[in-house]
């Protein structure tokens, strides 16, 4: 594949950039990333920080033509760019999307600055009048509408903490392909505001969350979402409890509705001896009764059990272990069963600096098999240099592989990278060599880049 003069141009000029920079910085809180990806796409990151500022910005050059400038900044005050959502403000965009013991209802509510090339289109600003306290924020998405609001905390002490959020959307009223079914209650359109609070004690045995979200509009009926986290510490268990409700008239700040009524789950997780532990999940969703319901409300139990350790045998061989084994139950509204089943074991052996994977997943459903997947992955590391190799079987009607690898190679303040995989399945009587020479971007994916500074 040829570079076009554009390109050419713009990768040189990038390249000057990094070390013209660096070397008048001295490497003293900047960094600069650079990648190929996917063979047409370039991507560069410029970072800079001081004390308890950080500016970026982030450009990517596509078939010829800059498609993407980002310019972003955060301090304690202000920030805006491309940013997160945490605690509430991912929470009331999936309501009862989350499971017992997930991050999402420990973090602290909050939106920062995204620096990251996967970054998403969100863009918004942030002020902090009160650091840590009060903020106000506006941010948008493409194709979305913009948001505003404001959160509130409150840090008693290191034990207790509650937050409170007011956010508003006008969102469009044109329908989803989904929500023209008799079962679903479409959004009638005009602003929308939800207004959340939550509270949470924690202690060294013993922690409890509850968050509360009130949903109102022009043209609708109020709703709420609700739940429940308890979290329990005992010697080497740690459990977790969780709760959950939703309303039908209950819409996200994009004007889309949920599924899902009521959720309840548990999280175990047991570490007896090291390195050897156990984790157990539940979780039990009921769904909301379709507005012409038939005899029964659909449901779905999802159970699943994973095991792993170590084996040292002696100072330069070691031996790991992992076992997990998955189960779902439903039942749709018609009172039909249906189940799904699935393994997944995987063994990996270190020698000095060898390591090789190997990964065994099996899926059925209603008990015919849907999937078996075996993975082998080797992996050399030989201190600043790391380099693996992995193939990735899939047995269904026939027998189909993927490839990929990657090497890293850290030095101080420089840092290189190679990633490289397939994107179409290899195969006994498969030749793709044709394809891969008439189109390579449909066959195989790259990523080349460096990073220097700190």
């Amino acid at each position: 594949m040829k570079f076009k003069r554009g390109q050419c141009r713009f990768f040189i000029s990038i390249f000057i950039i990094h070390f013209s920079v660096i070397g008048a910085a001295h490497g003293e809180g900047i960094s600069l990333t650079s990648e190929l990806y996917e063979l047409d796409t370039i991507r560069t990151r410029i970072s800079f920080i001081n004390e308890s500022c950080r500016y970026i910005l982030i450009g990517e050059h596509h078939e010829g033509e800059i498609s993407k400038l980002i310019i972003g900044f955060s301090s304690p005050i202000i920030s805006f760019g491309p940013l997160s959502r945490f605690g509430l403000l991912r929470e009331i965009f999936n309501p009862l999307g989350y499971g017992a013991g997930s991050s999402v209802f420990y973090e602290k509510t909050d939106l920062r600055l995204n620096a990251a090339f996967s970054a998403g289109s969100r863009k918004g600003i942030l002020w902090e009048p009160i650091p840590g306290r009060l903020g106000l924020f506006l941010f948008k998405s493409d194709e979305r509408p913009v948001k505003s609001g404001a959160l509130f905390s409150l840090p008693l002490n290191s034990d207790f903490l509650a937050e409170a959020l007011i956010l508003t959307s006008l969102p469009d009223d044109e329908l989803d392909f989904d929500e023209w079914f008799a079962d679903k209650a479409p959004y009638p359109g005009g602003r929308l505001v939800h207004m959340c609070g939550r509270f949470m004690v924690k202690r060294p045995y013993f922690k409890l969350l509850a968050s509360s979200v009130i949903c109102s509009g022009e043209r609708i009926i109020p709703g709420y979402l609700t739940d429940l986290n308890l979290g329990f510490k005992y010697r080497k268990i740690l459990l977790d409890i969780l709760f959950g409700a939703s309303t039908r008239s209950y819409l996200t700040p994009d004007g889309k509705t949920s599924d899902d009524w009521l959720l309840a789950g548990s999280r175990i997780y047991w570490n007896p001896w090291e390195p050897f532990s156990m984790t157990g999940v539940y979780i039990k969703s009921i769904a909301h009764p379709a507005i012409y319901p038939e005899q029964f409300i659909e449901s779905s139990d999802e159970f699943s059990l994973e095991g792993e350790t170590d084996f040292l045998l002696n100072r330069n061989l070691s031996i790991g272990l992992q076992v997990k084994g998955s189960k779902e139950i439903s039942f749709s509204d018609s009172g039909k069963r249906s189940q799904e089943v699935g393994i997944d074991c995987g063994i990996s052996f270190t020698l000095f600096s060898l390591g090789l994977e190997c990964e065994w997943i099996q899926d059925f459903e209603d008990g015919s098999r849907v999937q078996n997947r075996v993975k082998l992955e080797s992996v050399i590391d030989a201190g600043r240099a790391q380099c693996s190799g992995a193939v990735d079987f899939f047995i269904e009607d026939s027998l189909e592989y993927f490839l990929s690898g990657r090497f890293d190679l850290d030095m101080d303040k420089y840092r290189f990278y190679l990633r490289l995989w397939t994107e179409k399945p290899l195969g006994p009587g498969k030749d793709i060599r044709e394809e891969f020479l008439a189109e390579p971007l449909e066959s195989i994916s790259l990523t080349l880049g460096w990073e220097v500074g700190n």
